[in-house]
């Protein structure tokens, strides 16, 4: 009953250590070349886009993220690269998770302007964006969409809030991976003051 499946090729996930460059340490032909380290991305693509079509198959990709000892060596050249055979294998959208850790390197807006001409489907991007940012993204053309995570959880009404520019509530970093219902499922959608207050 699903819509589709975002195959998760960041975040130092399995897809994610064949890509770059100083986690693939494989002599075969899935190691080595760029050429080579695509081929698990592209195998996999090919294969879940052959069981429910390209139209019902998204990719994660995160460029700059370090997670489980994926880093690349020019991740410009091998990013674009992806971002080209993905549209080759015409998935549907691709989602750029941008690092987001307090001092995670900066992405730069000409790297975006580069995968938006390599990607010719829908590009999401995630990553410490609020109103403003995301706005700003979708009227420079490189971002189709904005993804909201984290900011979700201290938010239920995050939509209103964007709209509106109202204030986003923090959440609490320790309630995000366990737990019980404190810091999931309690926290109020936003009252301004001018608001008639519940009774």
């Amino acid at each position: 009953g699903f819509d589709g499946i975002e195959l998760h090729a960041a975040n130092g996930y399995l897809i994610n250590q064949f890509l770059d460059s100083e986690s693939n340490a494989r002599t075969d032909n899935y190691g080595g070349s760029l050429e080579n380290r695509l081929r698990f991305l592209k195998e996999v693509t090919e294969a879940v886009s052959a069981e429910i079509g390209a139209d019902r198959v998204g990719v994660r990709l995160a460029p700059l993220t370090t997670l489980n000892g994926t880093v690349d060596a020019n991740p410009e050249q091998t990013y674009l690269a992806a971002a080209k055979l993905l549209g080759e294998l015409n998935v549907t959208y691709l989602h750029i998770a941008e690092a987001d850790w307090d001092d995670a390197p900066l992405m730069p807006d000409n790297f975006k302007q580069r995968l938006r001409d390599a990607f010719p489907n829908t590009l999401i991007y995630a990553g410490k964006y609020d109103g403003d940012r995301a706005r700003a993204a979708l009227k420079a053309g490189w971002a189709d969409m904005i993804g909201f995570g984290r900011p979700f959880v201290a938010n239920p009404d995050l939509p209103d809030r964007l709209r509106h520019g109202y204030p986003w509530a923090p959440h609490d970093p320790a309630t995000l991976f366990g737990g019980a219902e404190q810091g999931l499922i309690d926290y109020p959608v936003y009252q301004s003051s001018t608001e008639p207050q519940p009774a």
